[in-house]
Order: C-alpha cells, then structure tokens, then sequence
C-alpha cells in the first residue's frame, strides 16, 4: 500500500511516453521498441553506475536526496512545457 501511488504513476510514464511519440497509429510499434529500448539501456547504465561509483564515493543519503530534487525538478519542467504546449 505504501508504495502502490508512486508505482502506478510511474507505470504511467512509459505508454504516455509512447503516446506522446506517436503520430500515426502506424508508427506505434516503433515508437514502442525504440523507448522501451532506452528505458532498458538507461536501468541497466544506471544500475552499474549507482552500485560500482556512486554508492560507494558519494553514500546513500545524498544519492537520495539528489534524486528527489532531480525528479522534482524533471516534473516541474515536464508540467511548464505541457502548459505551454496546451495552452
């Protein structure tokens, strides 16, 4: 229960990410592959990077509070363009 909002709203991303891609219905398997590709070459970059650098030069508090604020900062500029967008 605890985590269920955040894994749902982050569930979201991806077929938004697709929707937001796709231009005509024929382009939707492309467009699928390519950002499940990224989204996959991104985890695995991360993982690496997160367990054999970061970890142990920078420690867990900090690496959680510069993820947080980049989150925050990627959804306050992710809503700005969108209400530039629509409106």
């Amino acid at each position: 229960m605890l985590f269920s909002p955040s894994l749902i709203l982050l569930g979201m991303v991806g077929p938004y990410a697709i929707k937001l891609a796709t231009s005509r219905l024929e382009g939707v398997g492309t467009s699928a592959g390519s950002i499940y590709a990224v989204s996959t070459l991104g985890s695995v970059v991360g993982t690496l990077l997160l367990g054999f650098f970061l970890f142990p030069v920078v420690g867990s508090r900090a690496i959680l509070i510069g993820l947080g604020v980049a989150l925050l900062a990627l959804a306050v500029a992710v809503a700005i363009y969108e209400q530039t967008r629509l409106g």
